[in-house]
């Protein structure tokens, strides 16, 4: 039963956005249906605890405990200082979701069904991936929200609205997955014919979204990979690659000394732009001095209320950043979407615990990685070790860590795989 939700969850992670739009939610309430799924599976879970009196035994549950019980804080807090009870709880989706990955450990107890859910998360991806080809290629866009009314105002010439947003990160994660599996796993030539063709197809649609805070991401996500590899064997394609990377490092510096004059391409200045925002055409101009300010509306409001510096101003209070009006549409941010609103929200002193927190997670995480002894696994394990990793710097424009959305959940279900695996694993590792 909690498994068969656990695989509703999935499909709600990467569809999420499509039951934004045509589910209704709970209401006045602000929750969705995976609320509902989470709810039931945290109920189920503990009744079984309680009849069974089973002890769960992992290196992850206390420090992982310890950060979720720090993310609680900010619902008491927010409470404290007279912000609306509602909004408190609604905002409080993000410690909620932070629970899940504990219930991968106890339910995901075998290595057959946990290769089957990454097969299933794979699935669905793929799902997502042909649905934002087919809609890119008749020129379809998927409304939410007023989202691509939006985004060409902040982009001019650039339309993020085909495909189901909450399915974007899956394509980065499949491409980093199957980069792993065809340097660490024998493969018959058919299949690597097509991986690699499942790759490059996920590649292009995550890169064509033209996203600097995903490609960055991407970047960071896919060094890790090579590291991993190279780890596991030395082989001359990679030191080819790291041949190609030196030269790429180098024409983007000649690039972004020379400026603009010699950017022709969109995808050549939206990655030129990470390094030196002032290549940027007019509308992604106008969309880094948006996040800017997003991030300066955090740090802004800690200075006028400095009762918020160590222990943030709790959740329960959702102003708009208003940035500028273009043709009667009023554009706005939601804070939640900034690191200046986890900032302004948690305080930080909170942020700065969890930072931490997170680093000593990610390296009890590797040093058990490391252990794995099936290609296969580690394969799985290493590319999604790699998305987990490169989360944080996407999450320095859109806050994905502690939002509470789709992305929040889909990131939350990755670290409860790596989590469970590592259980399953442990009976090798002291072999």
């Amino acid at each position: 039963m909690i498994e068969t939700c656990l695989y509703l969850l999935i499909i709600f992670s990467l569809f999420g956005q499509f039951s934004q739009r045509y589910i209704f939610t709970i209401k006045g309430s602000g929750f969705w249906p995976q609320d509902l799924f989470l709810l039931f599976i945290y109920l189920v879970f503990f009744l079984k605890i309680c009849l069974t009196k089973k002890e769960y035994v992992s290196p992850f549950y206390k420090p992982w405990l310890h950060l979720v019980l720090i993310l609680i804080m900010p619902i008491f807090i927010g409470i404290f200082r007279g912000n609306f009870l509602l909004t408190a709880f609604r905002d409080s989706r993000a410690p909620f979701y932070y629970l899940l990955p504990l219930f991968f450990i106890s339910e995901i107890d075998k290595e057959e069904k946990w290769i089957r859910i990454v097969k299933f998360i794979m699935i669905n991806s793929l799902v997502c991936l042909g649905i934002f080809y087919f809609m890119r290629l008749f020129n379809l866009e998927f409304q939410v929200g007023g989202m691509t009314a939006l985004v060409p105002l902040l982009t001019e010439e650039y339309s993020r609205g085909y495909g189901i947003y909450s399915s974007w990160g899956s394509f980065g994660l499949v491409f980093l997955i199957l980069f792993n599996l065809l340097h660490l796993c024998k493969i018959s030539p058919e299949k690597r014919a097509m991986f690699y063709l499942w790759m490059f197809a996920s590649l292009w649609a995550f890169i064509s979204l033209l996203i600097r805070s995903f490609t960055l991401s991407l970047l960071f996500g896919l060094l890790f990979s090579i590291f991993f590899i190279l780890r596991e064997r030395k082989v001359y394609f990679f030191r080819f690659l790291s041949i190609a990377l030196s030269f790429l490092l180098i024409v983007t510096l000649v690039w972004t000394i020379k400026g603009k004059e010699m950017v022709h391409n969109p995808f050549v200045e939206r990655y030129l732009s990470i390094f030196n925002p002032e290549i940027s055409s007019p509308g992604a101009e106008r969309n880094i001095e948006f996040r800017k300010e997003a991030i300066k509306f955090g740090i802004e409001k800690i200075r006028e209320e400095k009762s918020t510096l160590l222990f943030g101003k709790g959740y329960g209070d959702e102003p708009l950043l208003i940035l500028e009006e273009r043709d009667s549409l009023l554009i706005a941010l939601f804070n939640h979407s900034s690191p200046g609103w986890m900032v302004y929200r948690l305080g930080f002193l909170i942020s700065s615990i969890l930072f931490f927190l997170f680093i000593f997670l990610l390296k009890r995480i590797w040093s058990f990685l490391v252990l794995i002894k099936k290609p296969l696994i580690r394969s799985f394990s290493y590319g999604m070790f790699s998305y987990i990793i490169s989360i944080p710097f996407r999450s320095l424009a859109g806050n994905e860590l502690f939002r509470g959305d789709f992305q929040t959940l889909f990131f939350l279900i990755i670290i409860g795989l790596l989590f469970s695996i590592i259980q399953i694993e442990k009976r090798d590792f002291i072999k």
